[in-house]
């Protein structure tokens, strides 16, 4: 993270994906834009800590095992928590996108996504747009 960006400037993004590959890259990437990142391996790993998520968002992976991305959106939903989501699936979105919507994602994007895509999707999910 750029040395001029202090910790209350730094939306925190929470990435949630089973895939330590992704996981880490995604890092990378919402670091190298000045975000702050958590990384979470499952949607229980998040779901652990949901009384701790007060602001930021968070990037979903849809296709998880055990608990989905939808599901994890649906509990988040029910415990009353409303950080902005982004999902991400592999598989084809627009199939997707509007169950995901109705269920409270921001916006769903096809894997492989554009990093800018990405970025800009999480800008608009932070502005409330």
């Amino acid at each position: 993270m750029p040395a001029t960006v202090t910790p209350a400037e730094c939306p925190t993004v929470h990435v949630v994906d089973d895939d330590d590959a992704v996981r880490r890259s995604l890092c990378f990437l919402l670091e190298s834009a000045s975000f702050c990142v958590r990384l979470h391996g499952s949607a229980a790993e998040l779901l652990a800590v949901r009384d701790q998520l007060t602001a930021g968002c968070m990037v979903v992976d849809c296709d998880m095992p055990g608990i989905s991305g939808l599901e994890l959106l649906r509990r988040l939903r029910l415990h009353r928590i409303a950080l902005p989501c982004i999902m991400v699936t592999g598989k084809h979105a627009a199939g997707l996108r509007d169950t995901a919507q109705a269920a409270g994602a921001a916006a769903v994007i096809e894997k492989p996504f554009d990093s800018e895509e990405l970025i800009l999707a999480i800008r608009h999910a932070l502005a409330g747009e």
